[in-house]
């Protein structure tokens, strides 16, 4: 079984991380962004869903793990949300603003039992 994925944020990096499952060939379920134009032009060529609200997201069924790719602001809120309700989580870097927030996210994985990851690209440069 292939793991299916929710997309938060369609900008630019949201829609990188969108190519690069497409390129994988690993289901993207649903998408959302404050912009609903924005998430329809990544929803359509993959046969995603829309959802108007993050919160709806995280609550279906058939998402499995979150990539959050929003301001740094919305991490910490949105990564805990999704790890309560049991999905897996990639969030894009910075992974939080400040420690205590760190931290919160870090607990939350712990106690969900799902992993929480930080997308950080240049990792894998020369």
């Amino acid at each position: 079984m292939s793991i299916r994925f929710g997309l938060i944020g369609c900008g630019e990096i949201g829609r990188l991380r969108a190519a690069a499952l497409a390129e994988a060939s690993l289901p993207l379920t649903a998408v959302s962004d404050i912009d609903r134009q924005r998430a329809e032009r990544e929803a359509a060529p993959r046969g995603a869903a829309v959802e108007a609200d993050w919160r709806s997201l995280i609550g279906r069924a058939d998402v499995d793990a979150v990539i959050v790719s929003t301001p740094p602001s919305l991490h910490a809120e949105m990564c805990i949300a999704a790890l309560n309700a049991s999905k897996h989580v990639l969030c894009e870097k910075p992974l939080a603003r400040n420690p205590e927030e760190a931290r919160a996210m870090i607990e939350a994985a712990a106690g969900s039992g799902r992993f929480l990851a930080t997308g950080f690209n240049y990792r894998f440069y020369p």
